[in-house]
């Protein structure tokens, strides 16, 4: 595992998906308010942090890695504090592409400080796909990027940039013709696009769906049920995270690889899968044994399980076991 993580280092990634800022405000909840029955938080404090298809960019970034981040902001506060978070992360902003009459996606976060719990979430997201000319924009910039890249992971949180199919089909195609190694972590409803996709994320109730939607017959277990969505969608590999439980990774009807998330503390699983398919993708670089990928990914995961909110994992940690 040594081994891995120094090679880890020597990776370069891309990172194309919904960019989200996540914005967390930290108070206390002594009392319930008169007017209605729900807690007076007295704000303390605000963070924003990077969310969706960002957070994987900055795991990756955070675990040694150089990495490239593509995607859509709007022209907002919320834009502002993205650029600034990615910048202060060392994540480079020439692939964020502001749209206009576009809405960044923002997840507000009302957390407790004493119980380091959340109390509420409010939700920001644009109404409308975004136009050929922005698309075409982020197409550019993967073409350009493909020959100096060692993988592609592609983060559909379908908040609009993967909703045109072609649109996502071209960026598998550009970097499966550039050989490149391919991790999608996607919901249920996108599974088709990936079918060329060297590993496919998908989460244990997205997979339950997914079959259910295709009114076949309930699965007998994980491991039916993993195998029989890799056999429909189609890509050499399918990880199945059980955010609190742990990870299966399906390869072929005879194999599976299932690994525990073991931590002292579960404290939250906010963008456990964005560590999972980073650490994933940078195993699979760095020519690890599924084996050993399975146990890098799921010791990552149980260091981000143990912190409250949207978080990274140090190659530091990881090393320290």
């Amino acid at each position: 595992m040594k081994e891995v993580l120094e090679r880890f280092k020597d990776a370069r990634i891309l990172v194309i998906g919904d960019l989200m800022t996540d914005l967390y405000i930290w108070g206390e909840a002594k009392r319930l308010s008169r007017e209605a029955p729900v807690p007076v938080v007295h704000v303390e404090a605000e963070e924003y942090r990077l969310g969706g298809a960002a957070n994987v960019a900055n795991n990756v970034k955070a675990l040694g890695a150089q990495v490239y981040l593509c995607g859509l902001v709007g022209y907002d506060d919320a834009a502002h504090h993205f650029r600034k978070a990615a910048s202060e992360a060392g994540i480079a902003t020439g692939g964020i592409f502001p749209v206009e009459s576009w809405a960044t996606t923002t997840k507000v976060r009302v957390m407790s400080r004493e119980y380091r719990q959340q109390l509420l979430r409010l939700d920001y997201e644009s109404p409308h796909a975004p136009g050929e000319e922005n698309l075409a924009s982020m197409r550019k910039y993967v073409e350009s990027h493909i020959g100096h890249l060692d993988a592609l992971i592609m983060s559909d949180y379908a908040k609009g940039l993967f909703s045109n199919e072609d649109f996502a089909r071209e960026i598998l195609s550009l970097a499966t013709g550039g050989r490149l190694i391919v991790v999608v972590d996607s919901k249920s409803s996108h599974l088709h696009y990936y079918d060329r996709a060297s590993v496919v994320t998908l989460s244990y109730s997205e997979a339950e769906r997914f079959l259910r939607h295709r009114a076949e017959r309930p699965p007998n277990g994980i491991v039916e049920l993993g195998n029989r969505v890799r056999e429909v969608v189609g890509s050499r590999s399918l990880l199945l995270v059980r955010e609190e439980q742990g990870i299966s990774l399906f390869v072929d009807a005879e194999e599976t690889i299932s690994s525990k998330i073991a931590t002292q503390e579960l404290l939250d699983t906010t963008g456990v899968r964005d560590t999972v398919v980073s650490a994933f993708a940078l195993c699979l670089v760095a020519g690890a044994d599924r084996k050993t990928a399975m146990m890098v990914t799921t010791r990552a995961a149980a260091k981000v399980a143990s912190k409250v909110g949207t978080a990274t994992v140090t190659l530091e940690e990881l090393a320290e076991g």
